[in-house]
């Protein structure tokens, strides 16, 4: 579970100076359980120590692969360090989606990694929150949005990168 670099640390600095300039505040962060993407939330969106709740799922956390820093902590740790995450939708200490590695066909184009990001967005669609921030990571986002005919969206994300969404959840399908 690798932590940021300093340069990493520079980008949410700037990440944090758009969230500042933004003309509606997210009402609750929704972020990866791993310690790169929490301390990106915490930087870009409670840059100084207050901000809308953050809630941490496994849902959006990096794709299961065969790199050790896409590997969760034991949960005591992380809440020691981030105790103003909600991680009540996490609910075991170890990690157990390590050993389920979600590199078939290929690790850049996962059936398990996609499945997880639609079951995400259906969790988000039943949050009661309108505006909501997610931060997660770039291959992650690369799945979850290779599901749509966006080509904007389909392009890589930044470190710290910031895009406005729109999920309508009542439109019918063709």
């Amino acid at each position: 579970d690798a932590p940021l670099t300093t340069v990493g640390v520079h980008q949410c600095l700037g990440l944090a100076s758009k969230v500042q300039e933004l003309e509606l505040a997210p009402e609750v962060v929704v972020v990866s359980p791993l310690k790169r993407a929490l301390k990106t939330a915490e930087i870009g969106f409670r840059p100084k120590g207050h901000g809308p709740p953050f809630v941490a799922t496994e849902l959006c956390r990096e794709r299961i692969g065969g790199h050790t820093c896409d590997g969760r902590r034991n949960l005591t740790d992380i809440k020691t360090e981030f105790p103003f995450v909600d991680f009540s939708e996490i609910s075991d200490e170890v990690d157990t989606m390590w050993p389920n590695k979600e590199n078939e066909p290929s690790e850049k184009d996962s059936v398990a990694c996609a499945r997880r990001a639609l079951r995400f967005l259906e969790w988000l669609a039943k949050r009661p929150e309108k505006r909501i921030a997610v931060v997660s990571h770039w291959v992650y986002y690369t799945h979850l949005f290779r599901l749509f005919e966006n080509d904007e969206l389909k392009t890589k994300f930044g470190n710290a990168e910031m895009r406005t969404v729109v999920m309508c959840t009542n439109a019918t399908a063709p």
